[in-house]
């Protein structure tokens, strides 16, 4: 069975990704808040600005819409580049508009931004490596008990 991304998949995975990024960058501010700057404020501002960050960082999922685990492995690749240069690209525009980086450590902020890139995807291909085990584990014993049943 071919796993199509539809649009209605889309949405559910721009909603979770959305939801753990903005979860994530809060938690991220508060550990800051409360180890490194004592006085940091964070107004209602401040909190739908980093709300948009997390959204517009999503939307280039759209990039994989109608593509399936059977692309072409050329295909994959590209639309994974493509996929880091729209996020890396709409993400580090909207903290440098926002104020919240400046270019003086440009370099330093693109490498970690790929560093974290590569590093979630290395752990989503783990995990999916891991279930498609599983659930062959689970289809080949199924499918030994039903010759089993028929033998007898």
């Amino acid at each position: 069975m071919i796993n199509v991304m539809t649009l209605r998949n889309l949405l559910k995975v721009i909603f979770f990704l959305f939801c753990a990024i903005t979860t994530f960058l809060f938690l991220l501010i508060a550990l800051q808040g409360i180890f490194l700057v004592r006085d940091l404020s964070f107004s209602g501002l401040d909190m739908l600005k980093l709300m948009s960050v997390s959204f517009v960082s999503v939307l280039p999922t759209t990039v994989y819409l109608g593509q399936n685990d059977s692309a072409p492995r050329k295909k994959m690749v590209f639309l994974h580049s493509l996929h880091f240069i729209l996020t890396a690209g709409t993400v580090l525009t909207l903290l440098l508009l926002y104020g919240w980086i400046d270019t003086t450590n440009a370099i330093y902020i693109v490498l970690s931004f790929m560093v974290i890139y590569v590093t979630a995807h290395i752990l989503i291909e783990l995990r999916t490596r891991k279930l498609a085990s599983e659930i062959n584990k689970q289809i080949n014993a199924f499918h030994s008990g039903e010759n089993e049943t028929h033998d007898v």
